[in-house]
Parts: structure tokens; sequence; C-alpha cells
């Protein structure tokens, strides 16, 4: 992921399976980049679990996209949340997150 991105957008978890039923959690992703983001929120997942997340763009538009845990910061650090890799992103898509226009 880059690193240099500091933009956060508004983003919900809302698709995984925990214990059994489905789960939903609002997240704040930052360092938003075509490859993956940092997610902020109430619910830590583990590492390699998949799920589908929505980003809500800027221009008002919704992304939803299939996403992998790749990284867990506990609660009690200085960055609690999780970096996750985005799957199977067309390449316009990327392109559209790398680039900071969010559009």
């Amino acid at each position: 992921m880059d690193e240099h991105r500091k933009e956060s957008l508004p983003a919900a978890l809302v698709s995984t399976r925990i214990e059994g039923g489905p789960a939903y959690a609002m997240f704040q992703a930052r360092r938003v980049s075509g490859d993956g983001a940092f997610l902020e929120g109430p619910l830590l997942l583990e590492p390699n679990e998949v799920f589908t997340v929505e980003l809500a763009l800027p221009a008002g538009d919704k992304l939803r996209v299939r996403a992998r845990v790749v990284r867990v910061l506990a609660a009690g650090t200085d960055e609690a949340g999780m970096d996750v890799q985005f799957i199977d992103l067309s390449d316009e898509l990327k392109r559209k997150l790398s680039n900071g226009r969010n559009d």
C-alpha cells in the first residue's frame, strides 16, 4: 500500500461470517490506494480473513470490493485497526483509488 496516502473515507464492512452469523461495522478507511487501505473501527478481524467492504467515495458513489486482512494492530496501540488488501479490483478502479481522485 502507498503509505503516503492520507485521505480518509467512510467505509462499512458489509459481509463476513463471525461465529456463524454475518457481521456489520462502520470504519474509517485511511491510506487508501489501489492496493488496499487501513481500516480503523470497532471490529478487528483475523489475518487472512476475507470480507466485503463498501467505501463511500467523495463524489457520492459507493464502491463495494472484496478485501483480505493482511495485518491487525490491536486496541491499545498507537493506531488500532487492520491493513487490508483489495481482491480482484479492476485496473480502472485501482487507478481511480491510487490517483487520489476517488470520483
